[in-house]
């Protein structure tokens, strides 16, 4: 009887997992939509992903394919979906999007990110760098719109983003330089100086960002992914632009 009763938990325990396996299975594929697909054939493994700038030249470009990853959840982190995007983007072998929309919808509790994804070679990757803004310094705080604010330093000045805004500060000549600080004296800080051609830098005050990435080069006093100031990935920050709105 008892050898019985072990057999009969084991074959229910394995009807169990097969059945969570079916599940996990199908809501992955919920997630992830390939809206539109070409014939397109990667040739090699893609390591990174490159915001199309605006005006959005893709006529040196190859399609790859339309994506639509929806986040179960209108309050869903913009940051995972932004990122199983562009994994499955890197899979297709594309290196390049196109931000399409990206929308929170209160009746479906759901929000959905859209992007074409594009294959460019190098000249046409070098073409886009160049159209991207220079030296300037961007601070983001909650995604979603609210009237609860994060409070920081700006050049030892005290500063309060609500919930769905940013600001921007600008480094415009040799000399110039942004200092971040949140949290105080034993907080976090960083410095960020004037250089000729000098990548924008994006940052977040509320715990999104690379997730564990490297810091960009020649950037100094930041404590990295510290849940106070994070470095948010140059193709999340370009939607978080377009989603979010300047704090005047």
């Amino acid at each position: 009887m008892s050898f019985s009763y072990i057999g009969f938990m084991k074959k229910k325990t394995l009807i169990l997992v097969a059945l969570l396996l079916q599940l996990c299975t199908q809501l992955t594929a919920q997630d992830i939509e390939v809206v539109k697909q070409s014939a397109f054939q990667k040739e090699k493994k893609v390591k990174t992903l490159d915001y199309i700038e605006s005006p959005a030249d893709t006529a040196s470009m190859t399609f790859v394919a339309t994506l639509k990853v929806t986040g179960e959840n209108r309050r869903a982190d913009l940051n995972a979906i932004y990122f199983k995007m562009k994994d499955k983007a890197r899979d297709l072998g594309a290196n390049a999007f196109k931000y399409t929309n990206y929308e929170m919808i209160d009746s479906a509790n759901k929000a959905i990110l859209v992007a074409d994804l594009y294959f460019a070679n190098d000249s046409a990757l070098d073409a886009n760098t160049m159209k991207q803004e220079k030296n300037a310094v961007y601070v983001f705080g909650d995604v979603v719109p609210s009237e609860k604010t994060v409070t920081y330093k700006a050049n030892g000045e005290k500063k309060e983003l609500l919930g769905g805004k940013y600001a921007k500060y600008v480094n415009s000549k040799e000399g110039d330089e942004v200092k971040i600080n949140k949290g105080g004296f034993t907080g976090a800080s960083m410095t960020i100086t004037w250089k000729e051609n000098k990548s924008s830098i994006y940052v977040s005050l509320t715990g999104f960002g690379l997730g564990g990435g490297p810091v960009p080069a020649g950037q100094i006093g930041l404590s990295f992914n510290s849940g106070r100031i994070n470095y948010i990935d140059n193709g999340l920050a370009r939607i978080l632009l377009q989603v979010m709105k300047e704090a005047k």
